[in-house]
């Protein structure tokens, strides 16, 4: 297929694309920590909400995962976890403009899926880093250039 400007793209690249600017509106990354008895355990989770079910059915019928519904609001949510979420953010990472950080952060988590609960002290503060690092931008927002400094009305009918 080509756009107006003449570029070619897949079928399969317009979704990664539509996906990346969906998810930096809608969606998030997070990495939960568990502590275990033998060494805490890092999963890493990707998710998207949002009013429209067909969003929704969209994304699980083109990245997988899973989506239910909200009870207290009546939206929808789309989730995928450690091994198909870093599958979905290597498709989307590219194309992403505001979570681009925290993905390439979160994509370093992943790629060591092995069955095993014993892992190296190393690979333990390794792990820690990646969840404070992704944390940590989660809080890093840029002030807008363009919306400029509210002002309270002295009138209360805004006249």
């Amino acid at each position: 297929m080509t756009d107006i400007i003449g570029i070619t793209y897949s079928v399969v690249m317009k979704n990664y694309i539509y996906m990346a600017g969906f998810f930096d509106g809608e969606g998030c990354i997070r990495i939960n920590k568990r502590v275990r008895p033998v060494s805490p355990e890092y999963t890493l989770f990707i998710t998207v909400g949002q009013k429209d079910g067909a969003m929704i059915d969209w994304i699980v019928q083109e990245f997988g995962g899973h989506a239910h519904k909200v009870k207290r609001d009546g939206s929808y949510t789309w989730t995928v976890s450690n091994k198909k979420a870093h599958e979905v953010l290597e498709k989307i990472t590219p194309y992403l403009k505001y979570k681009k950080p925290q993905a390439l952060v979160a994509l370093n988590l992943a790629g060591n899926y092995r069955k095993t609960r014993i892992v190296t002290s190393k690979e333990i503060a390794r792990r820690e880093s990646i969840y404070l690092e992704v944390k940590r931008l989660k809080t890093v927002f840029e002030p807008s250039v363009f919306a400029g400094t509210t002002t309270k009305r002295t009138d209360p009918k805004g006249m």
